[in-house]
């Protein structure tokens, strides 16, 4: 169950990260 959670935690973080990247690169094209 601990392992579950750990891995919806991962998956919700890169979602998240990811987002933000993309936020960014349309700010600042590189």
């Amino acid at each position: 169950m601990i392992m579950c959670k750990i891995d919806d935690f991962i998956d919700v973080t890169s979602r998240y990260i990811a987002e933000l990247l993309d936020l960014r690169a349309d700010i600042r094209p590189v």
